[in-house]
């Protein structure tokens, strides 16, 4: 993070553009987690035409950073291989979030050829539990190390990261979790709160959080591995530190949420809104207007003057959650 993010994240002074765009590619999944709100949300199953995905590539000139993950399975997409070779030919910064069980031999030399930044795995747990609200692990842990000795054989710079839900009473499913990581030679653990905006899900509190975090660092603080979890850290060494201080402070004391300064979230359709947690909140449609103008047009200021209205009972990012 520069001084300048820094100071435009305090003083909530907007990039000119987005610098990250998620796009819906497919909304379809593999597993049906009850923790998953893509029900709850009534976002369309369907996939996102290839055509209208090489369009929306056209009109993001000037984003660095695209992720191709939704309310979905990315790897699920048909198209999804040719997806990554188009974001590599247009110089994007591509991530993707995956349960890992669809991970093929020929979707991992995809990932190395097309340069994809990061692959995130969605992990809450190494051992199955009975009554989990996550997806169960069945395969998925052997596909994270076969693709860990694809990328360290070839010399790829494409990062594993792994991200885990933290669920009530799960801690220890925490520690297992980064234990894995630092024994594979992961490079990150992101660590995320429960949305319960549509169900009654018991989830630790924000002292549970802190006490999580301080056991993390603590216990692997000799490891190379990362440890994020938003809004508490994030970053390593002194951006670290500097993170923990001016958190609060950021973003208008947390008028604002931390997702929606640079980000934008772009449906099947085209559609613009500006996080995957309000997918009917169109602020524009990217096919017909120019971004630019969408980003800094009268629908997003609006959006932003009344942002804590529009994003209702969700706080996954807050520093002072209110649905524990």
């Amino acid at each position: 993070m520069t001084l300048g993010d820094l100071s435009g994240r305090i003083f909530y002074i907007l990039p000119p553009l987005p610098r990250t765009a998620q796009l819906a590619i497919t909304n379809r999944c593999n597993f049906n987690c009850r923790m998953c709100q893509r029900n709850d949300l009534k976002v369309k199953l369907v996939d996102m035409d290839l055509a209208v995905y090489r369009k929306i590539l056209d009109r993001l000139a000037g984003v660095e950073n695209l992720i191709l993950t939704s309310w979905g399975e990315p790897l699920l997409h048909p198209d999804f291989i040719k997806m990554l070779e188009l974001a590599q030919q247009k110089n994007f910064k591509t991530r993707f979030t995956t349960n890992g069980l669809l991970l093929s031999g020929q979707m991992m030399q995809a990932i190395i050829d097309n340069d994809v930044e990061a692959v995130t795995f969605s992990l809450d747990q190494i051992k199955n539990h009975e009554g989990s609200l996550g997806h169960e692990v069945s395969g998925q842990l052997e596909k994270i190390v076969q693709l860990k000795e694809k990328i360290d054989s070839s010399g790829s710079r494409t990062k594993i990261y792994l991200q885990a839900a933290y669920h009530y009473g799960r801690e220890q499913d925490i520690i297992e979790v980064a234990e894995f990581a630092v024994s594979h030679h992961l490079d990150r653990l992101r660590l995320s709160r429960l949305d319960v905006r549509f169900h009654n899900f018991q989830r630790p509190g924000l002292a549970d959080e802190k006490k999580l975090l301080t056991i993390l660092d603590k216990k692997f603080s000799a490891a190379r591995i990362g440890i994020d979890f938003l809004p508490h850290a994030a970053f390593d060494g002194w951006q670290r530190i500097a993170y923990k201080i001016i958190a609060p402070l950021l973003h208008r004391g947390g008028r604002y949420c931390l997702r929606t300064y640079e980000d934008v979230y772009i449906d099947a359709d085209g559609e613009v809104t500006p996080c995957c947690g309000l997918p009917w909140l169109s602020m524009g449609n990217i096919l017909a207007d120019n971004l630019q103008e969408i980003w800094q047009g009268k629908k997003f200021r609006h959006f932003r003057q009344n942002q804590q209205a529009c994003c209702g009972r969700c706080d996954v990012l807050d520093l002072k959650p209110h649905n524990n």
